[in-house]
């Protein structure tokens, strides 16, 4: 070879070079784009529109639910509800409407760090004890399939229909194989594709909307599209259910999608006819807006865990019935709500005609307020009511709320579509704007404007939230006890008179809840209800008494009365008693009140747990800012909050942030029979697990004589139906109410085919910059080695040019100079990251319970090779001797050297070929929340501190277990407590754990037990 061509080879080496280099950092910085991605449906080729949602969802219009959703007459008796053709896809839509999320759910399966597989919660194998393990509702006429079902599906065991003529089976192989989400929406007249013209409704829903029936109620089976090919090669049904490590592999690739409606959450055995086996409910047993009261988080939304996974705890803490609706966009607080019965619409939407009004941002003010269509409000509404329904649709605008902290602010019509989101419709982009389950990111919000313009779904949703709510304002209606009636118990026995709130038997509770519950619980305020007004008149007139003042409207309570009544000397304002007094002995004031003031109420005055209330997804920046109002995003701080420092033993406050967090929506009193336990979390009464009348009854006992009487709270029952551990009276009476605390030792537990997933969370990095990510540091110093070998070329290389281009050299140099000094300040701010880091990756390896083997001689001698390069760069004297080109060779080698070590060390971790992530333990009798509620914008001091506390501890629990068993379990709990917590609850973004506290009102005090008694008696009425 000629010095001629090799010198041209290499001068096309180093060109090839500097090209890939450009093109490496092109790719980085399109990658990190945050452009809103397209739906699935949209690829497919729909338009992002209601025309391209009608095309490929059209609604649902038979009646596939009958008997479901009975309600009471005017006699008392239970008897169907007549639904027009409307209202039915209202229902449709609520038991078997995804919005697409069945792709959410599956991604999640295989990214959600093996918390939940909603495939595996449908199998058929444990249809016979769904409900008394789990809450969960077995859809009727379906029953366990056979293994012979299952072998022909893929493996897949999920129910059938008794009756094929009238079902369906599901998706069949051929179906899920051939299910391309590719499928051209030209060739609809094939009937998998559901189109007006060749769907017939007979056969059932639509499969290609609403997918096919799991067996359990609100959650539906499709076929999977991306089950084709390499998936299926590795595809193995033994080892899906077996092996976790299998199944919770990203590469494992599901056949069948699993996607829940609301109905999942909301349906449950109705109060009013429930049915005899809890396992094998008929349609007309059921309720679809009573809210599953007995539905379990852990065992459906953490399926896949065990008792050593510390997510397993948290999951544990939701008690049933509730379910922290930040779970997946985290906010880092663990605050379950209840899963809302939802009762007196119509009644909750003319209240708020007369609360204050909410002022609308411009990203949602264009959405309609309560209805979307022009023929709402429906005749339901007076006339005097629907000509003040433009309130609902201006800015500011009057505004029905559906969240307990009365977030979600801009109308109850957004309200409900934004549900959707919540659980996986358009994951597509959700999932980008948050990390999901671990938090620890600054949120971006989720913006309706990219719905709008790329989702399909998101479109297929508005199209169905008129008909949701046309059915809500028919379904709602109190489901009153007098009316209840089972094999075992007639609830006609059960209350006083004839079982409504104006008998006459009731008068001394009426009187009990006008002078206290009024003030919050009632829908019916002073001049709310022009004939009300005239009765109480009449009434007074009657009775000689003087007339109350004709302006009705100067008697509504402010907050100041409110505070005076709760927390001040328990009264209510002379006139407005007077008012109250005569208001509860007239019928009408009864007759549709929805029980609730539907107000926000700041928990300072409440006093019960303030976790739910300081939920920060709605605040300015975060994932709902759309969602919610300008107004709320404007609330001032309520102040200083009272906790329980459960390690100190003493009463502590916290200063709540300001900007919306703080408040509670007042929850309405009616079926309060049928939804014990009490409170936003569930956490007052005990859970018996049992949906029959008596059940139900016995449970509404128990939590309305704790809520009445404080003092009986420590009186807890704690039994395997709602957790597998117990809560000693000792914890009780130190932690003054229920603080849930782990069961036993546990773990944070990430495999390392999941660091990817914990990497692009953590990060939000999109995949084409992840893919580059774990090799970053091996490739730099790889690069740094190929320069320094090549050295001598390069210099040659640009001695030539200069000499060619002498116009050249001042940019040359510039850039050599310029090369070299960022090469220096690179090797100086390794170092100085080294020193200043040191402990902290020392502290973290600890933690972790892994580390990067000679890391920190790695990063020292990667820093000595920088700034060799550096020196190098400018280094310009032809020709170089054989010692300095030795030299460089010498340095570059071991760059290259240092590169391979970090593909086997770094690379190889991050990448999810390495080792795991494995932090704890965390002792057995830990309050779970001390680690769920670490918030992440704590001042770093006082981190780096709990960091520190944390570490020793770490290293002092594997010492003890790695010496003995016994030494081990020996004082970890207190070692923990003493060193750990205190530094951990300083560092919390809600250190309030009690569950069971508050509504320890001053009026309670001056309430006699008969008083009480008279009262209960009354809210069993409603």
């Amino acid at each position: 070879m000629t010095p001629i061509a090799c010198k041209g080879q290499r001068d096309r080496m180093i060109a090839t070079t500097w090209v890939l280099i450009a093109l490496a950092s092109l790719t980085f910085s399109t990658g990190c784009s945050r452009e809103a991605p397209p739906d699935e449906p949209k690829l497919e080729g729909y338009p992002a529109n209601r025309q391209g949602a009608l095309d490929r969802f059209p609604l649902a219009e038979r009646d596939y639910f009958h008997g479901m959703d009975k309600q009471e007459d005017a006699d008392g008796n239970v008897v169907d509800l007549d639904l027009s053709p409307e209202e039915i896809k209202g229902r449709n839509a609520w038991l078997l409407w995804t919005g697409g999320n069945e792709a959410f759910w599956d991604w999640l399966a295989r990214n959600g760090y093996a918390t939940i597989d909603f495939l595996k919660v449908i199998d058929s194998r444990h249809r016979s004890d769904r409900f008394a393990r789990a809450g969960m509702v077995n859809e009727p006429g379906m029953r366990s399939s056979t293994d012979r079902e299952a072998k022909l599906a893929h493996g897949i065991y999920y129910d059938r229909h008794l009756d094929q003529a009238i079902g369906y089976a599901g998706p069949s192989k051929q179906e899920t194989a051939s299910a391309r989400t590719s499928d051209s929406p030209a060739s609809t007249d094939d009937p998998k594709h559901g189109t007006k013209s060749g769907y017939d409704p007979a056969d059932g829903p639509d499969p290609r909307v609403y997918g096919y029936s799991s067996g359990v109620v609100g959650l539906r089976l499709f076929p999977n599209p991306e089950f084709d090919g390499a998936a299926r090669r590795r595809w193995d049904a033994e080892r899906y259910y077996t092996d976790l490590e299998y199944a919770a592999h990203p590469k494992t690739i599901r056949p069948f999608r699993v996607g829940m409606s609301c109905a999942f959450c909301h349906v449950a055995p109705h109060p009013l006819n429930p049915p005899s086996d809890f396992e094998s409910p008929a349609w007309e047993n059921l309720s679809s807006t009573i809210g599953n009261q007995f539905l379990r988080v852990r065992e459906t939304f953490g399926n896949t865990l065990e008792p050593d996974n510390y997510f397993y705890h948290v999951l544990d803490s939701q008690l049933p019935g509730t379910i922290d609706t930040s779970l997946i966009a985290a906010d880092n607080i663990n605050n379950a709500n209840t899963m809302n019965a939802i009762y007196g619409l119509s009644w909750r939407v003319r209240r708020a005609l007369h609360n204050p009004s909410e002022t609308i941002g411009p990203e949602s003010e264009h959405y309609a307020g309560v209805w979307g269509e022009p023929e709402y409000p429906p005749s339901i509404f007076s006339k005097e009511f629907r000509d003040a329904s433009p309130q609902f649709e201006g800015n500011p605008r009057s505004v029905p709320r559906v969240l307990v902290d009365g977030s979600d602010s801009v109308g109850s019509w957004v309200a409900l579509a934004r549900v959707y989101f919540n659980i996986g419709s358009y994951h597509q982009n959700w999932i980008r704007r948050h990390n999901t389950i671990l938090g620890f990111r600054k949120q971006e919000p989720f913006k309706l404007a990219d719905a709008e313009a790329n989702s399909v779904n998101w479109h297929g949703t508005l199209l169905r939230v008129d008909p949701m709510t046309a059915f809500f304002l028919k379904s709602s209606d109190p489901t009153r006890l007098r009316a209840a009636k089972d094999a075992e118990t007639d609830g006609k026995e059960l209350v006083l008179g004839t079982g409504v709130p104006s008998d006459p038997a009731l008068e001394s509770g009426r009187q009990v809840f006008a002078r206290t519950c009024i003030a919050c619980h009632s829908s019916i305020q002073p001049g709310n209800d022009p004939s009300l007004e005239a009765l109480i008149d009449q009434a007074i007139a009657e009775a000689g008494n003087a007339p109350l003042v004709s302006e009705r409207e100067v008697l509504s309570l402010t907050m100041n009365d409110r505070w005076r009544l709760t927390r001040g000397d328990g009264k209510l304002p002379v006139q407005y008693q007077r008012w109250a007094e005569r208001a509860v002995e007239q019928p009408e004031f009864w007759r549709e009140n929805y029980l609730s003031a539907d107000i926000r109420l700041p928990v300072t005055m409440l006093r019960t747990n303030s976790a739910r209330a300081l939920a920060t997804n709605a605040i300015h920046g975060n994932i709902w800012e759309d969602f919610a109002s300008e107004t709320y995003k404007g609330l001032e701080t309520v102040g200083l909050v009272d906790y329980r420092d459960p390690f100190a033993q003493v009463d502590k406050s916290y200063l709540a942030p300001s900007g919306g967090p703080g408040y509670y929506r007042v929850p309405t009193l009616i079926g309060a029979w049928a939804t014990a336990p009490f409170f936003h979390n569930n956490g007052l009464g005990d859970f018996n697990n049992d949906p029959s009348v008596a059940g139900r009854v016995a449970a509404f006992d128990d939590a309305i004589e704790k809520l009445l009487w404080p003092h009986r709270r420590a009186d807890h029952d704690r039994n395997a139906l709602r957790s597998d551990q117990s809560v000693a009276a000792a914890d009780y009476a130190n932690d003054q109410g229920l603080i849930w605390r782990t069961s036993a030792d546990s773990y944070l537990h990430i495999r390392n085919f999941q660091i990817p997933t914990t990497l692009a969370g953590f990060t939000g990095w999109p995949p084409t910059v992840l893919a580059w990510i774990p090799w970053v540091p091996a490739l730099f110093a790889i690069a740094i080695g190929v320069l320094l070998i090549l050295n001598d070329s390069i210099r040659a290389f640009l001695h030539r040019l200069k000499r060619k281009k002498q116009w050249l050299q001042p940019a040359i140099s510039a850039v050599q100079w310029i090369v070299a000094a960022a090469l220096a300040f690179a090797s100086i701010g390794v170092l100085v990251g080294l020193v200043k880091f040191f402990w902290t990756i020392r502290r973290w390896e600890q933690i972790l319970e892994w580390r990067f083997y000679w890391v920190e001689s790695q990063v020292v001698l990667f820093a000595m090779l920088l700034a060799f390069a550096s020196y190098w760069v400018i280094h310009s004297k032809l020709p170089l001797r054989n010692l300095q080109r030795r030299q460089a060779n010498y340095a570059g080698v071991a760059s290259l050297l240092i590169g391979v070590v970090f593909i086997f060390g770094v690379g190889t971790f991050l990448s999810g070929r390495g080792g795991e992530i494995r932090v704890g333990p965390f002792p057995a009798g830990m309050p779970v929340n001390l680690i769920a509620n670490t918030d992440p914008d704590a001042p770093l001091k006082k981190k780096l501190a709990a960091g520190k506390k944390l570490q020793s501890y770490l290293r002092e629990a594997r010492r003890r277990r790695d010496a003995s068993a016994e030494q081990y379990d020996t004082d970890l709990l207190t070692l923990f407590e003493q060193e750990v917590a205190p530094e951990l609850i300083a560092i919390s973004k809600c250190p309030d754990y009690v569950m069971d506290r508050g509504h320890d009102f001053v009026f309670l005090r001056d309430l006699t037990d008969q008083d009480k008694n008279d009262l209960i008696e009354l809210i069993k009425t409603f």
